[in-house]
């Protein structure tokens, strides 16, 4: 399931600063139950009491004291909002250290298979496409959450009969959620791997300058570049393409419940169920169900996107080297080692003992396994 999945995924990112985002979601989850809760009230309360009592005095006092709570909140909002970027900028920070360790952890036998470009998109460009999107996907869809939830207690406090109509449709929306949900992370996975690659392939062709103009690799070079440019169009474009159908479905379904709810809800204030307050705050809370409902299922595709980004930063980690039988002393000392790229076979059966002070001087044609050797010796393969 895909919110399980996200869940896990998200106390993944966050681990090393839970406190600081916990604190930062509890102060959100609070502010957004606040306006929900009390913007409606306030407004069933302002006009009830106020004009249909045409009450001028009342109604002028309770205005200003509602204008002046809700500055009061905006102010708050807006500390959140600094709290909120502070815990940002302190997660990809953290996160940036670590995929550098990561990196250095990667076998070299790895590291010989891509280029620099590859692992900058993985240790750096990644990681500001991925871990700020989780903690602003994540604020967010709590704050949702609780908006929705809230506001939906105040719609069917005031006429229940009228909120039905919203409730029917929200299964459907669901459905689509979990149908289309899953192609759009395993889509986004991909994206990010031909990205790599791409960048991968334009590092390669930018570090080769003096190369290309001597040898008029111009063609060779572009056509690369196009085919791997174009695989990654492809992928860009399906995932996006899966999102949007997915957004337009939720919006269509959404549109037809807020016409039904809209005609149910004057249908009970001419029947004289509802008070013409009343009616004002039950709009405003509609408005608010609407709005944290579309939110939320907007955010289906970017959480399923981030998910497959986050399973790209596990799989970094799995590239890390294991133990080997490679230990540092006071001699150099290889026993009948074998190595190869591939089916290509570098060394066979070489053995070499030299103690720490000897100078080695060791001869070869080109590829001939020098450097193979060198590497072996310095741990970097094994």
């Amino acid at each position: 399931m895909i919110a399980a999945g996200w869940l896990r995924r998200i106390f993944y990112v966050i681990e090393d600063h839970k406190s600081a985002f916990l604190t930062a979601l509890l102060l959100g989850l609070l502010s957004n139950a606040f306006i929900s809760l009390a913007n409606p009230l306030a407004l069933k309360y302002l006009f009830d009491e106020g004009i249909i009592r045409k009450n001028f005095g009342l109604f002028t006092a309770l205005s200003v004291a509602f204008v002046a709570i809700f500055t009061l909140w905006r102010l708050g909002v807006l500390s959140y909002r600094l709290f909120v970027q502070r815990v940002k900028n302190k997660i990809l920070v953290s996160w940036s250290l670590k995929m550098l360790r990561r990196y250095y952890n990667i076998p070299y036998s790895e590291i010989i298979t891509r280029d620099n470009g590859y692992f900058l998109s993985r240790v750096y460009d990644e990681i500001s496409t991925t871990v700020l999107p989780v903690v602003d996907c994540a604020l967010g869809l709590f704050n949702s959450i609780i908006s929705f939830t809230v506001a939906l207690g105040v719609v069917l406090f005031l006429s229940w009969r009228a909120t039905l109509v919203l409730i029917c449709v929200i299964p459907i929306v669901y459905r689509l959620s979990r149908r289309f949900g899953a192609k759009i992370k395993k889509e986004s996975k991909l994206e990010k791997e031909e990205e790599a690659k791409l960048r991968g392939i334009l590092g390669r062709a930018l570090g080769s300058y003096k190369v290309t103009k001597t040898f008029n690799l111009y063609d060779g070079i572009y056509a690369k570049t196009s085919a791997q440019a174009g695989r990654f169009i492809d992928v860009l474009y399906a995932r996006f393409k899966t999102s949007t159908i997915y957004q337009s479905l939720g919006g269509m379904f959404m549109s037809y419940a807020e016409t039904a709810v809209m005609i149910a809800a004057g249908y009970e204030i001419l029947a004289g169920r509802m008070t013409f307050g009343g009616f004002m705050g039950f709009m405003n809370a509609f408005w608010l169900v609407i709005g944290a409902s579309k939110d939320m299922f907007e955010r289906i595709p970017e959480m399923s996107r981030i998910v497959g980004a986050i399973e790209r930063l596990v799989e970094l980690q799995e590239l890390e080297a294991r133990q080997t039988n490679f230990s540092y002393g006071d001699e150099v000392k290889l026993e009948d080692v074998s190595f190869a790229y591939n089916d290509h076979k570098v060394l066979r059966n070489f053995n070499l003992k030299t103690k720490r002070g000897e100078k080695v001087l060791i001869v070869g044609p080109n590829g001939s396994g020098k450097s193979t050797l060198a590497h072996l010796m310095a741990g970097f393969l094994c």
